[in-house]
């Protein structure tokens, strides 16, 4: 069974949900930029399973 470090886990949800809003809330990447961010907030929340 995973811990979960609810603060970073809050932290990638809050990123992920702040660079949507910010690029306009696309349902897939539509710019580099984009991409990099996404694949950033996927890294933190995954850093949350520890």
């Amino acid at each position: 069974m995973y811990n979960i470090n609810w603060i970073v886990f809050g932290i990638g949800l809050f990123f992920s949900i702040t660079e949507t809003a910010y690029f306009g809330w696309n349902f897939a990447p539509q710019s580099e930029a984009e991409l990099i961010c996404d694949g950033l907030s996927s890294l933190i929340v995954a850093m949350a399973f520890t």
